[in-house]
């Protein structure tokens, strides 16, 4: 016997209108469960359809921990920061001050209230 399943998934992305700043990526499955948010140190490179690795691992494990999705947020918001990596290996210098930092005030103003696991 064959049986067809389907689950909808409602992704939003809040950037910058040049698109080099990412404020907020969120994945909805399930609107009547809490909602986690995700803190990370910079963006992915996921968009509204296309998923990386790190987000496709947040989206497993939030789904299995039973959550109804998730927001992905960052302590800085430029796309394409530089490699975490290069950082703790000190092989690449950087300007924290030249990256713009939003404090979790500025997802409270959207509206969004989340649990931090």
């Amino acid at each position: 016997m064959v049986k067809e399943l389907s689950k909808e998934m409602v992704t939003k992305v809040i950037e910058e209108d040049s698109g080099a700043h990412r404020y907020v990526l969120e994945r909805i499955w399930y609107d009547k469960q809490p909602i986690v948010a995700v803190i990370t140190l910079y963006p992915s490179s996921s968009e509204l359809v296309i998923t990386d690795t790190t987000t496709m691992l947040v989206t497993n494990n939030v789904y299995k921990l039973g959550f109804g999705g998730f927001l992905s947020v960052n302590l800085y918001s430029k796309i394409g920061f530089p490699d975490s990596l290069m950082i703790l290996e000190g092989r690449k210098t950087f300007n924290t001050h030249s990256y713009e930092a939003y404090s979790c005030n500025f997802y409270h103003h959207l509206g969004y209230r989340a649990i931090v696991i």
